[in-house]
């Protein structure tokens, strides 16, 4: 069943400002409002948990359909406590093969321990790669001594695995993966990963501050372009 209340707007953008979804007499998501405009769709939802359940249904119907087409998919993660009731109800979702899927993430810091808390790797592995079969799980190395070199290694693997799904968050300034105060080197104008200065990324809202996952480092990063 699906309780809608409908909101006309003139022109082309169009609102719907609630849409609740029930199974029998249970309520499992509600949706506050959706806008579009131009190309752009945007959803709003009253609680976290139904925003990540609407996310992960989303990413588990394109999956899907990407799978019916092709025989592998090639996606790419984010890391954040924003993202964790998305990964959730797409790691509870079985109606994916995971077993055809590889998978990389955005970005990472570069010079800590394998097992540094702090790791985007690591939270990824926490939250989902470790928990479903995927065919395969690229890491960005967090103990590689050269920044450069690590990119460019990682920046090869996307080249050979071509991306069919970004699932990313946008920080509070706009930034995506790392992609603020640019400080490191580029590894050339046609690579996809560069080399960035953290510059204590979370005082200056450049990096996941807001969630309070990472530590304060001065540690290279190696993020998505």
């Amino acid at each position: 069943k699906i309780s809608r209340t409908y909101l006309k707007n003139s022109g082309k953008d169009s609102i719907i400002v609630s849409n609740t979804i029930f199974i029998g007499k249970d309520k499992i998501m509600s949706l506050c409002k959706k806008l579009t405009a131009d190309s752009l769709h945007v959803e709003i939802y009253d609680t976290r948990s139904a925003m990540g359940d609407a996310a992960g249904s989303a990413a588990a119907a394109h999956l899907r359909a990407l799978l019916a087409e092709k025989e592998e998919v090639n996606v790419i993660f984010a890391a954040a406590p924003s993202q964790n009731e998305f990964l959730e109800a797409l790691v509870n979702d079985k109606s994916i093969d995971f077993s055809r899927i590889t998978c990389f993430h955005m970005d990472e810091y570069v010079g800590l321990s394998p097992d540094a808390p702090q790791g985007f790797g690591n939270f990824l592995k926490e939250h989902i790669f470790g928990l479903v079969p995927f065919k395969s799980i690229h890491y960005i190395d967090i103990s590689a001594p050269d920044a450069e070199t690590e990119c460019a290694r990682y920046a090869a693997l996307l080249r050979q695995y071509p991306t069919d799904i970004v699932v990313m968050g946008i920080g509070e300034n706009g930034h995506i993966a790392a992609a603020a105060h640019v400080g490191g080197a580029h590894t050339g104008s046609d690579s996809r990963l560069y080399g960035i200065e953290a510059h204590s990324l979370s005082k200056e809202g450049g990096g996941k501050g807001d969630d309070q996952l990472h530590s304060e480092h001065g540690e290279q990063k190696c993020a998505g372009h």
